[in-house]
């Protein structure tokens, strides 16, 4: 049922690079898979304003990248716990629109002490990942979706 009514959401994440966007294509596809008016009206917008992993995951790769062109160490849980905690914390604030994610670019910046023309490689990187990320983010709204539908309507 899932992969019968993905393509229309996954070609809008991806050509659009938003969430938002997403957000009735995303309804209609919930709706065709059997999920509620309302439950689909409801849960679609809150996902797609908490539910971002593809944008955590993408943080915490622009982490990485920037500790390893800067020699920084990794290696340790006194790293890992600061990078796992502002891939969360970029998840919240990042926008659900095209290029949403340059708070997220600067909060990695200030956070770990980058300097500011690392801003410029993570701009990159974050055009070549914006368009996976918003997809992942997007079809992750359409699973929750499905998966609370079947606590809430037994089906």
């Amino acid at each position: 049922m899932f992969w019968k009514n993905a393509a229309e959401p996954s070609i809008t994440a991806l050509a659009t690079c938003s969430s938002a966007a997403c957000i009735p294509v995303n309804i209609k596809a919930a709706k065709n898979m059997g999920v509620s008016d309302t439950l689909a009206n409801i849960i679609m917008p809150l996902g797609v304003n908490i539910h971002k992993d593809g944008s955590v995951i993408g943080g915490i790769y622009k982490i990485m990248f920037l500790f390893a062109i800067f020699g920084r160490d990794i290696n340790t849980i006194s790293s890992l716990f600061p990078i796992l905690g502002a891939g969360l914390l970029i998840g919240a604030v990042v926008g659900a629109v095209p290029g949403g994610g340059a708070i997220g670019e600067m909060l990695i910046l200030s956070i770990f002490g980058f300097p500011q023309e690392a801003l410029a490689i993570m701009l990159v990187i974050a055009t070549i990942i914006d368009a996976p990320a918003t997809l992942l983010n997007s079809s992750g709204n359409t699973v929750c979706t499905m998966i609370i539908s079947k606590f809430i309507d037994k089906k």
